[in-house]
């Protein structure tokens, strides 16, 4: 489509420098303190896209207006989407790690 998301992260992120930075009530240290957490994304129409990639259902701001708005309906958690993702999402890292375990504890 007509544009970028920018997902802040210092895992994904070889670009990672300064990101914005939240302190949020449950990022509590074992001394309790406020630990920072960052997360965000930045967002941006892309003006420059060739008419090579555009097509009617892509290329207009109509069609990118409509992704922002439901980009933003999902992280306001619009029809429990977000806890839903973040559930699968949790449950299938929690079963990758419990594979590794058990190929990493049938090795020894």
């Amino acid at each position: 489509g007509g544009m970028l998301v920018y997902i802040i992260s210092n895992v994904y992120n070889v670009h990672y420098n300064n990101p914005p930075t939240r302190v949020v009530s449950t990022g509590m240290t074992s001394d309790d303190e406020l630990s920072p957490l960052d997360y965000g994304f930045y967002w941006c129409w892309n003006f420059c896209l060739g008419k090579r990639w555009r097509s009617s259902q892509t290329g207009e701001e109509k069609y990118q207006d409509i992704m922002l708005a439901d980009f933003r309906a999902f992280c306001a958690n619009d029809n429990n989407r977000l806890v839903n993702f973040w559930n699968e999402l949790n449950d299938l890292a929690n079963k990758k790690i419990n594979e590794k375990q058990q190929k990493s504890s049938n090795n020894h």
